[in-house]
């Protein structure tokens, strides 16, 4: 069932709360730079619900107060939203996307921009696109801001400017838009926020002089990341006695950014008559101590397996998420909560559940974020990429900031 329109308005007020939050814990000089103009300045906010497929939350122009309205279409979210033409070749595909923001870019059909599109104006126009096609967001989860899009539809010249802030989420089920989720996207957005300054090829923009930073990661972590690509690619890798001591040795591996700010292994999880459950780690998150679960997999496993268009998780994902599962379901009985605090003096409360397996170096991106969004209420599936990237992007950061890793 689709997230109802009340359920939804609570869940922007609390990503949008949390976010104001998270952003007050950066110096305001960083703030300006890398964060949304909607957490330092009230902003009206239209969220829209598609009853077919995303939703979609824009931050549409600055009011005196935050104002908050709700909707509903029956159209899929991009059409919704956006002027789109159903286009077998696109001039821009979104593929792991939750790292874009779409800056200072306009979108045109190849049609619209020969008859209206008559001279580029700072940065909002692309007199020749260089497809007749239309940017293709159906993976989901996207951020447009300062962008024009255009086409003719039906005959009819459409055109659509986005001055604020557009999120397009690729899902519109009602579990997925709870209070908790809401605060796991604002740290979802507070860290791409970051990546996004920190890399600003994630950022398309045609802004020349924000396609490189000058930056580079500090040697020493440099090092350290090439000794952990070295690890990952060695014949005959033990789960226990290669990965689990190795991230023992560098927790910061599995901070994922800001996220966690401690890992714990190794946690027996008794059970009356049963054997005890041992979850690889437990992960500390920064903002409130409670502890999410990991388990770590081969970075040698297969993420996905089937034809090009039913791309579905290989057996050794789907028996991880049922192996994570049966740790978190444990944390639903009180009394467990309670043994594992005053036992290990951490807390557990519906965590998040991840699997650390496989690498995306030769996965169709695009049908890897379609698959983990899917599953992703089951479980988050992370590759060995992922965390070299976020390690690359924590390097560029400190250097910037001056703190040598």
């Amino acid at each position: 069932m689709f997230v109802d329109l009340e359920s939804f308005k609570k869940y922007i007020q609390t990503f949008l709360g949390y976010s104001i939050e998270l952003t007050q814990l950066i110096n305001n000089d960083l703030q300006e730079k890398a964060f949304p103009e909607y957490v330092r300045k009230p902003y009206k906010i239209v969220g829209t619900i598609s009853t077919n497929h995303g939703v979609s939350i824009e931050f549409v122009e600055q009011s005196n107060d935050y104002e908050i309205e709700v909707r509903m279409v029956t159209t899929p979210i991009e059409d919704a939203m956006l002027p789109q033409k159903k286009s077998s070749s696109p001039c821009f595909e979104i593929g792991v996307s939750k790292f874009f923001t779409i800056q200072g870019i306009g979108f045109f059909f190849k049609d619209f921009a020969e008859k209206y599109v008559q001279k580029t104006s700072g940065t909002n126009f692309i007199i020749n696109p260089p497809l007749n096609g239309f940017v293709g967001i159906s993976t989901g989860d996207v951020t447009f801001h300062d962008c024009a899009f255009g086409a003719i539809l039906n005959g009819k010249p459409t055109y659509r400017e986005v001055k604020g802030y557009l999120l397009i989420l690729g899902e519109n089920q009602a579990e997925n838009y709870t209070i908790e989720s809401a605060k796991t996207f604002a740290q979802e957005v507070f860290n791409a926020s970051l990546a996004n300054y920190l890399h600003p090829d994630y950022r398309l923009s045609i802004h020349p002089e924000k396609n490189t930073t000058g930056n580079a990661v500090p040697k020493k972590l440099e090092n350290r990341i090439a000794e952990f690509q070295k690890l990952i690619i060695q014949n005959n890798l033990d789960e226990r006695k290669d990965l689990q001591k190795y991230f023992e040795r560098n927790p910061d591996f599995l901070y994922f950014g800001f996220k966690y700010q401690r890992i714990i292994p190794q946690v027996r999880l008794p059970r009356e008559g049963k054997c005890d459950l041992i979850p690889d780690f437990l992960l500390e998150q920064v903002t409130d101590g409670f502890c999410d679960l990991l388990d770590i997999k081969l970075p040698s496993k297969n993420i996905l397996v089937g034809k090009a268009d039913r791309r579905a998780f290989s057996q050794e994902v789907n028996s991880a998420i049922a192996q994570v599962s049966e740790y978190r379901d444990y944390f639903d009985s009180p009394k467990n909560r309670q043994i594992i605090e005053e036992k290990y003096k951490i807390k557990v409360c519906k965590p998040r559940v991840l699997v650390l397996i496989g690498n995306a170096s030769n996965i169709d991106v695009e049908e890897l974020k379609k698959t983990r969004d899917r599953r992703k209420a089951e479980a988050e599936i992370v590759t060995y990429d992922d965390i070299i990237n976020q390690m690359k992007g924590l390097g560029v950061y400190f250097s910037k900031i001056g703190i040598m890793c």
